[in-house]
């Protein structure tokens, strides 16, 4: 949705005629500081966002190589692989009991 010239002229008369001349400079400049500051804001949040997921990143990669040496996917023997802890739902100790056999 684009707001043409004359949208914007019909608003800032109406403007004028609501608050008058003495207040428009001074909405003016709140309007500004109150754009300015979400700016500030919300570039702060994307820096914070960025420095946490690089922190993540590095707390995972001396991880994933160690999991890499010792043959693993990044999950342990008894959970299935599915992210849950322990054996899976519907599995039989007979499927359970080879896991337990291979080393960690």
């Amino acid at each position: 949705m684009r707001i043409g010239m004359s949208e914007v002229l019909i608003v800032l008369l109406a403007a004028l005629i609501l608050f008058g001349p003495s207040r428009l400079p001074e909405m003016g400049r709140s309007l500004g500081k109150a754009i300015r500051e979400f700016r500030r804001a919300t570039s702060d949040l994307g820096r914070e966002l960025e420095e946490a997921r690089d922190e993540i990143e590095q707390a995972a990669k001396p991880g994933a190589v160690e999991e890499a040496s010792r043959g693993g996917a990044g999950t342990s023997d008894r959970d299935g692989g599915d992210g849950r802890d322990g054996p899976d739902e519907g599995a039989g100790d007979a499927q359970a009991a080879p896991n337990e056999d291979q080393p960690r």
